[in-house]
């Protein structure tokens, strides 16, 4: 009993690993395309992140230092802010917009993929079939949305049933990390590109301090939504 309580344990730290470096490639991609088109305009960028908070290792390429960062949801390419506002507003869009472009054309390669090799049906019947096993009989319709951790574990537990079931998470994935940030709160790109949008019309900055109230309210919501379904998730992990 012991001995298959710990196979059951190293499965799942295996399984959470995959996970988070599935989403960590999406990150990658996601910022990849912002650091992209800001060389592509000129635009100095000191710091390129995966992960947010203390720092865990730093490596200097070039003008730019690449860090992992203790905390993996999440990333950013530090701007020159200066040299960002000089540029033309469809260069600043162009650059805003490129991580989302990036997202979308990952996912879209894969799925263009296996659309040729005719494997997508044999994929979304194995992703039904995984979403199945991993969820409880009794679970309702409002524990269907799933969380970071649901994620992680759902795309880590796609490798024991097909490497190409993983990588087609992957690609569904990357494509709601894109749609999702075109959403206009001003922490996602739709954000940041509906505030240039307002500032260019209006001649001039939105203060400083509106700015940080809507923020600051939106984030406070949106944290609570998140830490709900993460708690969600690590009850249902749980009970299985």
């Amino acid at each position: 009993m012991k001995q298959t309580s710990s196979n059951n344990a190293m499965k799942n730290i295996l399984y959470g690993i995959g996970g988070l470096i599935g989403i960590n490639l999406i990150i990658f991609i996601h910022e990849m395309g912002h650091f992209v088109f800001a060389k592509l305009f000129h635009v100095p960028t000191p710091y390129f992140s995966l992960g947010f908070g203390p720092t865990i290792i730093a490596y200097p390429i070039g003008q730019t230092t690449f860090l992992i960062s203790l905390l993996p949801f999440g990333g950013y390419v530090q701007m020159d802010p200066q040299a960002l506002a000089d540029l033309p507003y469809i260069s600043q869009m162009l650059i805003i917009s490129a991580g989302i472009l990036f997202n979308l054309i990952f996912a879209g390669l894969i799925f263009l993929s296996y659309f040729l090799q005719k494997k997508l049906p044999l994929l979304i019947n194995l992703l039904k079939n995984l979403h199945q096993a991993s969820s409880p009989h009794h679970e309702n319709k409002q524990n269907n949305i799933v969380g970071p951790v649901g994620i992680i574990a759902l795309m880590g537990k796609s490798l024991a049933f097909n490497p190409q079931l993983y990588w087609f998470i992957l690609a569904i994935l990357s494509l709601n990390v894109g749609l999702f940030n075109i959403l206009p709160l001003p922490f996602f790109d739709g954000g940041q590109a509906l505030i240039l949008t307002i500032e260019t019309v209006m001649g001039k900055a939105i203060p400083a301090t509106l700015l940080w109230i809507i923020s600051t309210t939106i984030l406070a919501f949106f944290i609570l939504f998140i830490t709900r379904i993460t708690l969600n998730d690590i009850k249902q992990l749980f009970k299985k």
